[in-house]
């Protein structure tokens, strides 16, 4: 089977384009740069209607609810300290750490939120 695999590989190298094979296209960056529109480029915390707009996004995980619930209470109080809406701040829940990154992932790309804590 390998023999035949190396076989078509050099056939299909050697072929000019003219006979119907098209070859692959380039693959794209791995890291795009990412623009929303919507997207608030600067939250100023200085003026009550800057923190009041900003929209936070909190990610805490299930796997030790005492520690991970009081430590995600308090950076939702200290957003609300910080004058942002209470109805501005997004909480949700993973199964561990390990989905951490890819929630955090997720949520920046959807363009919901202007800063995330993990």
């Amino acid at each position: 089977m390998a023999r035949f695999t190396t076989s078509v590989v050099a056939l299909v190298a050697v072929l000019p384009a003219s006979t119907g094979f098209v070859h692959a296209p380039s693959r794209p960056p791995l890291a795009a740069p990412l623009f929303d529109a919507n997207a608030v480029n600067d939250v100023d915390f200085k003026t009550p209607e800057g923190a009041a707009s900003a929209r936070i996004g909190i990610i805490k995980t299930k796997w030790n609810p005492k520690i991970v619930d009081t430590l995600a209470d308090g950076a939702k109080q200290a957003c609300l300290d910080a004058g942002v809406d209470a109805d501005n701040i997004f909480e949700t829940k993973v199964p561990g750490a390990w989905e951490l990154p890819s929630a955090a992932r997720f949520l920046a790309l959807s363009g919901r939120v202007d800063a995330i804590v993990c």
